[in-house]
């Protein structure tokens, strides 16, 4: 931990293998393989753990990203991506993508944002849906074969990502 860095919830082995991590309105989601979606509430002094599903949670094993706009969206390995609010699963349909996702590593959107979009690694691509499953776009570049992050700005229409020690950004123009 740096100077200035503050410890907000300390894990004793309520998450083990994580591959996904948000905020929203105060509280903070951690999504893990085995555990599901735990859900962090913030307290007087510390944060409260539950678990965002109310009964059984669904098998997330598979799961490899989540975004969350007031609603959670989880993308799993096969490229499908499944939406939940307050805990309950909605229907959500992916439709018009030209080309499968492959080995997709990371969903982002927010309230702010008017889209998701998917880091699909396999086809070094960026895909930018609807909120409701529609095929918007797509972006191609060398790098995103082997990143596993990006950052949407979608205001500055610009993706960034990482290869290497390099730092890259797509327009979105």
């Amino acid at each position: 931990i740096n100077e200035g860095d503050e410890e907000l919830i300390k894990n004793d082995d309520d998450w083990k293998t994580t591959t996904g991590l948000g905020a929203y309105n105060g509280n903070i989601y951690i999504l893990d393989k085995k555990e599901g979606i735990l859900k962090f509430t913030a307290g007087s002094d510390e944060y409260g753990k539950s678990s965002y599903f109310s009964g059984d949670s669904p098998s997330l094993t598979s799961a490899s990203g989540m975004g969350i706009d007031g609603s959670i969206y989880v993308i799993f390995s096969d490229g499908k991506i499944k939406k939940y609010t307050k805990g309950k699963e909605e229907s959500f349909v992916i439709s018009g993508l030209p080309m499968p996702f492959a080995s997709p590593k990371q969903l982002v959107t927010g309230t702010e944002m008017d889209s998701l979009y998917i880091l699909d690694s396999g086809n070094s691509r960026v895909v930018k849906l609807s909120k409701d499953g529609a095929f918007e776009k797509a972006w191609k570049a060398d790098g995103l074969g082997t990143t596993n992050f990006i950052d949407v700005q979608e205001d500055e229409k610009k993706i960034y990502f990482l290869k290497g020690k390099n730092l890259f950004m797509i327009s979105m123009e």
